[in-house]
């Protein structure tokens, strides 16, 4: 293997080849992807696969490919002859098609990767040609691995899965391959797809991620595609194309641009967030929902002090402030009171995409650690986001409240995630913002700083934030309607705002927008383009609200039990909830004196 100008990833590949770490590889995530390397005075754009050929392992005088799918293949013929001759001692062997299946086919090549270059040279009679720095023998690449060994428990595995796995442990742990100077490069899209056994750190085996292209790459390449593709024209700036592709491999970004030439129109911004739209949603399996919110703060209503804290972070991050930012804030109280629209208007206010983040657990074995893991690659590779978990308590339970007995899923999983938002490097990039109405049902290891540092209670508004809530809405309405080409206006005064809020005590900000949509249907029924107060009077008494009221107050008290920022709690309730949490802790203290007492009657 020689290094020239090279990627982290290769290069990473590459020191550990030459210090004798490993001479197999497992290459994960973004692996179907071009990469650009030099060609003689220009850059050009290849695949990873040819990459690894051309660059890592120039200095095999044989590289072969295998998948289940195609079998043994070489990048020429005089490769496959060399093979034929090393692998093959009967004459009539070597005209025979090679074998397709692993059964037959792994035998082979592990044949040629325990002889070493020497060997090799003697037995073919002949030395590389001249020019070429040969130092090794081999050098095999093993596409689609997840085919070859998928990730099923042994006891379900069939006997093939079951030998093609022990053939790859062997070779990791083959003192002849290693002392060969051969090297075995696997590749996989998520490395969760691979059996256990060859992801474990004794396997012998080093695993490198392949990331997908950061901002400067996909600058880079946009502007080579300007370059290249007949009748491509952008319709905004490279560098804000460039941010909007966030997420996407550079294959992605060339298939956009193709497709914006072919159809004669500009590559936009809006072009890209359509499509990566899918994307992400394929590459996620659903999991990942992502967007870009078109509206900001403005279209909420109070919650002023929950506003600014939130401006000052946006000030910290575009200030390279990362220190001031959150890993990850909990969004605390009763339904409607505004925590899903925050969140999303937040990630407008910071210029991040909108991440919305569903259930990964599942039932099949290794598929929740898979997903777990596809969805965080995903979520670096759209960076920075905003990632929104609603009902955050239904997937963080409290412990011994649910079931565990999954062979330690729940709880690797659990260390994951913590690990994962408690990571410093993350800060800016990610901000982790979850919703709940019962944090008393979640685990109290992710309540604790690092995980949530900030915890923020969302209350039921008062009248002076119901007026604002009003006009809030209405014109978030307008903006919705604005992008169908539609148009709502609105004949209400600030004195009628000011009437409906003395009319709405009690109600949260999502009924008062159930009214809203009301009032439009009655304006428009009577054929009018404009919403005027008697629409809103009567979308007000034709709307029965149906919550639990005394559910809403205990929610209202559990959001104030666990807030951690006085400063985010609004002054009228803050003797409340000092009275609940010191009410919390003498309740604590008595039940340790009871457990105390109890287990003194037992001695």
């Amino acid at each position: 293997m020689v290094t020239k100008k090279v990627p982290d990833w290769a290069k990473e590949m590459v020191s550990k080849f030459r210090s004798g770490v490993s001479h197999m590889f497992l290459l994960s995530l973004n692996v179907a992807d071009y990469v650009k390397k030099q060609s003689g005075d220009e850059d050009v754009y290849v695949s990873v696969k040819r990459y690894i050929v051309e660059e890592l392992l120039r200095s095999c005088r044989i590289v072969l490919f295998y998948d289940v799918g195609e079998g043994i293949k070489f990048p020429d013929k005089k490769m496959e002859e060399e093979f034929r001759f090393l692998v093959f001692p009967d004459a009539k062997q070597r005209i025979q098609p090679l074998p397709k299946n692993p059964e037959a086919a792994l035998p082979l090549i592990g044949r040629l990767l325990e002889m070493d270059l020497k060997r090799a040279n003697n037995i073919l009679k002949s030395s590389p040609k001249k020019g070429k720095e040969i130092t090794s023998l081999a050098g095999v690449i093993i596409g689609y691995s997840e085919a070859l060994a998928p990730n099923v428990p042994f006891e379900n595995a069939n006997a093939g899965d079951r030998c093609n796995v022990v053939t790859l442990c062997k070779w990791a742990r083959n003192s002849a391959i290693a002392k060969s100077g051969n090297v075995v490069v696997m590749m996989a899209n998520n490395v969760f797809d691979i059996n256990t056994c060859l992801r474990i750190e004794s396997s012998n085996i080093e695993l490198i991620k392949v990331p997908y292209p950061e901002p400067p790459e996909r600058k880079e390449f946009l502007i080579n595609l300007e370059v290249n593709i007949s009748g491509l024209k952008f319709g905004e700036t490279v560098l804000n194309l460039s941010n909007a592709a966030a997420g996407l491999s550079l294959v992605g970004i060339e298939d956009l641009a193709k497709r914006a030439s072919s159809d004669g129109v500009p590559l936009t911004t809006s072009l890209i967030w359509e499509r990566k739209k899918g994307v992400i949603s394929a590459a996620s399996g659903g999991l990942i929902q992502i967007s870009k919110p078109n509206f900001g703060f403005e279209v909420i209503g109070g919650l002023l002090s929950i506003k600014a804290f939130f401006r000052n972070i946006a000030v910290s991050i575009k200030a390279g402030d990362y220190q001031r930012v959150p890993n990850g804030v909990l969004f605390l109280g009763p339904p409607g009171t505004g925590k899903s629209v925050v969140a999303e208007a937040l990630a407008n206010e910071l210029g991040f995409s909108y991440a919305v983040l569903r259930n990964i657990m599942e039932k099949w074995v290794g598929q929740s650690e898979r997903n777990q893991n596809m969805v965080y690659d995903l979520l670096l590779a759209v960076g920075p986001a905003l990632v929104f978990e609603d009902e955050i308590d239904q997937r963080e339970q409290m412990r011994g409240q649910v079931y565990h007995g999954d062979s330690g899923v729940s709880a690797r999983m659990a260390a994951r995630r913590a690990e994962y938002m408690a990571d410093t490097k993350n800060r800016g990039k990610l901000l982790w913002i979850a919703a709940t109405n019962r944090p008393d049902l979640m685990d109290s290891a992710m309540l604790r700083p690092g995980r949530y540092d900030v915890i923020i209670p969302f209350l039921m508004p008062e009248e002076d934030e119901r007026v604002e809530i009003f006009k809030a809405i209405l014109l978030k309405m307008s903006y919705l309607a604005r992008e169908s080409s539609n148009e709502i206006k609105s004949g209400v005064s600030e004195s009628e705002f000011k009437q409906m809020a003395k009319l709405t005590v009690g109600y949260s900000g999502a009924e008062i927008e159930v009214i809203w949509q009301r009032a439009y249907d009655f304006s428009r029924a009577r054929g009018s383009k404009a919403i005027e107060f008697q629409d809103l009077k009567t979308g007000f008494e034709d709307f029965v609200p149906s919550k639990n009221v005394t559910m809403y107050e205990y929610m209202t008290n559990l959001a104030l039990l666990f807030a951690n920022s006085a400063s985010l709690i609004p002054p009228k309730y803050l003797e409340r909830s000092k009275k609940l949490k010191e009410l919390q802790q003498d309740i604590l203290k008595r039940r340790d004196e009871i457990d105390s007492m109890d287990r003194l009657s037992k001695l």
